[in-house]
């Protein structure tokens, strides 16, 4: 009898310790998946802190590309004004102004030529529109000087028209730089045939004066 309690008591101290270790061993997985699951939640804070920088630092760029749009859009009405300005000025301006390149090709002209009707083209050779009576090449010349020299300068020529009268056109020119390099000339053409008429005058009733004085 004593030997069959003493059995089952054994056998129960076996089955308990197998318990334990079955509660230990259970214990130590939870425990393993506690700190798994602990690790993997600061991984994911850590993740989400740095999403919220990523986000934050998107709100800025983005605040900032609205502020520079902001500022791009005034400047492009800015830019969009001041062309307009000049547009009106150029079309309104009394006077013939030409841009050529340096193969004395016309890149730009408000109007045409004084006492001629028709505009010239874009991509024309203008010194073959400019015709001299005297057949001189002073206007060509002077296109180069401006082109070698970066310096302003000014001519007075006879315009050959097509019904065969002359005008008297003032022309100016001026150099349009970039980065130091001379890259178009300017021309302004005046209509000064009214006024030499006048000088002309002046001078013909001066000289007739101081042979009256004599």
């Amino acid at each position: 009898m004593i030997n069959t309690e003493t059995h089952q008591l054994q056998q129960r101290i076996i089955e308990l310790e197998q318990a334990s270790l079955r509660s230990n061993r259970i214990e130590q997985e939870l425990l393993q998946k506690q700190a798994a699951l602990l690790d993997q939640n600061i991984k994911l804070i850590k993740k989400s802190i740095e999403l919220s920088d990523v986000k934050r630092q998107l709100e800025d760029k983005n605040y900032e590309l609205e502020l520079s749009q902001e500022k791009l859009e005034e400047a492009l009405s800015s830019l969009q004004e001041s062309e307009n300005t000049l547009n009106s000025v150029l079309v309104n301006s009394p006077d013939t102004i030409i841009a050529i390149d340096s193969d004395h090709c016309i890149t730009y002209i408000n109007r045409s030529l004084p006492s001629q009707t028709n505009i010239l083209q874009k991509g024309v050779h203008l010194c073959e529109h400019i015709i001299q009576p005297d057949n001189k090449n002073n206007f060509h010349e002077t296109i180069n000087r401006v082109f070698t020299t970066g310096e302003q300068a000014m001519l007075e020529i006879e315009l050959c028209l097509t019904h065969g009268k002359t005008i008297d056109i003032e022309s100016r020119f001026g150099p349009s730089m970039n980065n130091g390099k001379v890259t178009s000339v300017i021309i302004l053409f005046s209509d000064i045939t009214e006024r030499k008429r006048m000088e002309n005058e002046l001078k013909r009733m001066l000289n007739d004066l101081e042979r009256f004085n004599r």
